[in-house]
């Protein structure tokens, strides 16, 4: 074999170059602590995120569920306000039983919301509540198209709460809590053509 030529054997026979650790740079004590520092900032950031994103994972269900019991506490209150003032006898029964039904579903969801850990959940759902109903139901009053109003209103304030339903069925968590806004979703169907019908 000739000197300039390379062993094909080497490979095997040669001692392999000693491979150096994982490093990002200087060996200095001053570089390894820059390192530790680093990557502890690092892990605090991303413990940061992980405990806001844990934090938020319920939170649509809630707002939800706020939204539901802020339109039963409009429609309740609106049907409070048919049972008095409207002429119709058939009109006022119905809205009485609208509202009988619809109070035991707010019970319901403000039972679920104080399970959920808010127990006083009363300031957040009145920014969600819309009274505008009551203005509007006295200028039909005093122009004597009081029952066609209520029942427009009514009807209207009956979808925006199906719609609500459904939003809060969609992000609900909670076996019990879907059951229960199934079976309002199911009452309310029922409920809707007695007020449309007056």
């Amino acid at each position: 074999m000739q000197p300039n030529q390379q062993n094909p054997y080497g490979f095997i026979l040669d001692d392999k170059p000693k491979k150096r650790g994982f490093s990002f740079g200087g060996n200095s004590q001053k570089d390894r602590l820059l390192q530790v520092a680093i990557a502890a900032i690092i892990l605090i950031a991303l413990s940061f995120v992980i405990i806001s994103l844990l934090g938020n994972v319920g939170k649509e269900s809630k707002d939800n569920l706020y939204k539901v019991a802020a339109a039963q506490q409009d429609i309740i209150e609106l049907a409070a306000l048919g049972a008095t003032n409207a002429r119709n006898t058939q009109l006022v029964t119905a809205s009485v039983n609208a509202g009988a039904v619809i109070t035991t579903h707010n019970n319901q969801v403000l039972a679920a919301i104080s399970s959920a850990g808010d127990k006083k959940p009363t300031k957040v759902i009145a920014t969600y509540r819309d009274t505008t109903y009551t203005k509007l139901l006295d200028d039909a009053k005093s122009n004597g198209k009081y029952d066609e109003t209520y029942t427009a209103l009514f009807s209207n304030r009956l979808d925006d709460y199906r719609a609500k339903l459904q939003n809060a069925y969609a992000s609900a968590k909670s076996a019990t809590i879907k059951k229960q806004l199934s079976d309002a979703y199911v009452q309310l169907n029922l409920l809707g053509p007695a007020i449309a019908t007056n």
